[in-house]
Parts: C-alpha cells; sequence; structure tokens
C-alpha cells in the first residue's frame, strides 16, 4: 500500500498546531516574506524556533512556501531566509519561480524542493527540467 501525505496549510502557529493534532503528516507555511499570503497571517522566523521541533517530535514534515516571483534584488533576501530556515529544520521549500529552484537547488543541493500549484509549464521542455 502507498503511504499517503495529508499535506495542511498552517496559516498561523495555532494553525500550525491544529493541522498536527488533526492529524496530518506535512505542513506547509509561509513567514513574513516572499509568499503568495504575505498579506495574510503567517508564522515568524522566531516562531519556527518551537514549531518546527514540536513537528518533528510527531513525526510531521514541514514546507515553507516561497511561491511568488522574484526580482533579482529579492535573491540574497531569499537565499538568507532559506538558510536560516533551513537551520530550523524545514524538510522542503515549495517554490513558484523556476529561477528561485535553480538557485536554491544551486547553493543548496541537499534541500528538497517541490512545485507549487502556481508554478507554471508552457513546454515539455520545462517539464522535463522540473
Amino acid at each position: 500500500m502507498n503511504n499517503i501525505e495529508l499535506l495542511s496549510p498552517a496559516g498561523s502557529p495555532d494553525a500550525f498546531k491544529a493541522a498536527i493534532d488533526a492529524g496530518s503528516t506535512a505542513v506547509y507555511f509561509g513567514v513574513e516574506r516572499f509568499n503568495a499570503r504575505v498579506r495574510a497571517e503567517n508564522i515568524t522566523l522566531d516562531e519556527l524556533k518551537t514549531l518546527i521541533p514540536l513537528a518533528k517530535s510527531k513525526g510531521v514534515k514541514t514546507y515553507l512556501t516561497i511561491n511568488i516571483l522574484f526580482l533579482d534584488s529579492e535573491i540574497p533576501a531569499l537565499v538568507e531566509l532559506v538558510s536560516e530556515s533551513m537551520d530550523y529544520g524545514i524538510d522542503a521549500v515549495i517554490v513558484q519561480d523556476i529561477g528561485v529552484a535553480y538557485v536554491l537547488h544551486a547553493l543548496f543541493p541537499q534541500l528538497e524542493l517541490h512545485g507549487s500549484t502556481q508554478l507554471t509549464t508552457h513546454n515539455t521542455a520545462q517539464c522535463d527540467f522540473l
């Protein structure tokens, strides 16, 4: 039998904990910057210090969403955010921007990357690349 991953959104620390309590096997969340729900309530980097260990203690995977398109000038801050999030123990990053996927894979080859539902492909070459 295949293992099924129950991936739940976690837009706040309370939602993060509720998803774990409800039996999710993975949660996805944005932080203060660089996600499509930046105007909504988000988890802070500081909150990750306690939330990631909680998830790990329950065997729940954690996915940071980086699901926007980026300007060149934003890439250094993005790299810093991802690096810090990795220090806290995230399991993967969900990306929309193919260039960001390229940069993150080059800098953090051990980091698991997932394509966002917002990632658009237009041809088979893009699919092959992904």
